[in-house]
């Protein structure tokens, strides 16, 4: 409703007043149908192959207001933008405590750290999720899935985190215990975004799903056109979520139904990140050929969020991280061995940074803390590096000695991160690290 310049008269303020109060009983007289839900396991009525969109009637609106209190979850918050409170170090920090995850044979994979309440959550390769007290380092609790576990969302009290035994898990923070759980036709890969009484997670059966938090009941999907590997973020009522099929979905967070898609030049593999009316994100080119390695294997995109246009697109010679955005600026890692800042309104280079490339140089998503960058490296020296976020200039490097691919989250001016680290047996374990 426009403001009006001139004031009206008291009779004309108690008429409008009247009417707006009709016009509200009318409207939660609408809203009092009975909602429908789908059970929490496969049925007939959940075909392993959906239609685009199976929406139920929601019971509360999902609509991520401005300033929402976002949940403890991968990438700082529900736009995935990468950005912590300021407070990260600027001086080369100490270690402060190491916890090991189970060995395992060829293991690969440790997920991005989530810290919430006094506990930093990993999952791991190992089948198991961690809660591990951020003071001393040990052990709180740990839960048991059938596979792979993925990296965890946290919210009121509960961890959501999706496993590649085809299984969303909610479970208490505090305790580990299993509220419910929600199966899918395929692994999650993807990390769960939590707003507003529901929680949001891809799966590589090419579903996004919406699931109310308090029974793991669906209240959509959307059906994409392949596998989910990215994690959705949330914006002013908007999910966004990539999707090997080349294209960036925006869906409506109440309902599930399609804004826009953008086509983009090959799998959407990294996380979107949503800032001042853009949309961010990486693309893995020609995936499957020899070019997908090369010197243009990646692109990084900026999408206009209302029409769903690209804006620019960026070659940084192969994107492989979810890029971090504040500023004026987007942050990108890239298998060459560089990170690089890019203009988020030119899409011009600003600077970049050579971490070394090693093995696939630089797979951490970089994430931002005060006026730093931080991320790690493959690179030879396999490295926990501080950047200055304006120049680039190195602040400081902490050598890891594992490989470094998660993202680090940082809380009370600590940075926690997780490697791998290998023995001579051919074991290896994941490690969470704590340093300040």
């Amino acid at each position: 409703m426009g403001t009006q310049g001139k004031r009206e008269s008291s009779t004309t303020v108690a008429s409008a007043l009247a009417l707006l109060v009709a016009l509200a009983v009318l409207a939660l007289a609408a809203c009092g149908g009975s909602s429908t839900t789908t059970s929490n396991t496969p049925s007939a009525s959940h075909p392993a192959t959906p239609p685009a969109v199976t929406p139920a009637t929601p019971t509360e609106s999902t609509t991520a207001a401005a300033g929402e209190a976002h949940a403890a979850m991968f990438r700082a918050n529900l736009e995935r933008t990468g950005v912590y409170p300021a407070g990260g170090p600027s001086r080369l920090p100490k270690l402060l405590w190491t916890f090991r995850t189970t060995s395992v044979a060829s293991m690969e994979y440790v997920s991005s750290p989530t810290v919430a309440d006094g506990l930093a959550y990993v999952g791991s390769q190992d089948r198991y999720l961690y809660a591990v007290d951020t003071q001393s380092g040990r052990e709180t609790w740990k839960f048991k899935t059938g596979d792979w576990v993925r990296c965890p969302a946290v919210a009121d009290g509960v961890v959501y985190v999706g496993s590649h035994d085809h299984y969303l898990y909610a479970l208490d923070a505090r305790t580990g215990k299993k509220d419910w759980q929600f199966r899918t036709w395929a692994a999650i890969t993807s990390s769960p975004a939590v707003s507003n009484g529901v929680v949001y997670v891809g799966s590589e059966d090419g579903a996004l799903y919406a699931l109310n938090v308090r029974d793991g009941k669906e209240i959509w999907h959307f059906n994409t056109g392949a596998e989910i590997s990215s994690s959705p973020a949330v914006s002013d009522g908007v999910v966004y979520v990539g999707s090997h099929d080349h294209y960036l979905y925006a869906l409506d967070a109440r309902t599930g139904r399609q804004r826009w898609k953008f086509k983009a030049s090959g799998p959407v593999t990294t996380e979107a990140a949503v800032r001042d009316g853009v949309v961010y994100c990486g693309s893995w080119d020609n995936l499957g050929t020899p070019a997908a390695y090369g010197p243009s294997g990646h692109h990084l995109y900026a999408v206009d969020v209302r029409s769903g246009r690209e804006r620019w697109e960026f070659d940084p010679h192969g994107v492989v991280t979810s890029p971090a955005v504040a500023g004026g600026t987007a942050y990108v890692g890239s298998d060459d061995g560089h990170v690089y800042a890019v203009d988020t309104g030119s899409g011009e280079q600003k600077w970049r940074f050579y971490a070394g490339r090693g093995y696939w140089g630089v797979q951490s998503s970089p994430v931002l803390s005060g006026g730093a960058v931080y991320f790690g490296s493959n690179g030879p020296k396999r490295s926990l590096y501080a950047l200055d976020a304006t120049s680039g200039r190195k602040l400081w490097a902490f050598p890891t000695g594992g490989a470094l691919e998660s993202s680090p989250a940082i809380c009370n001016g600590v940075v926690y991160f997780t490697d791998l680290t290998y023995g001579s047996d051919s074991l290896a374990c994941g490690r969470l690290c704590a340093v300040k």
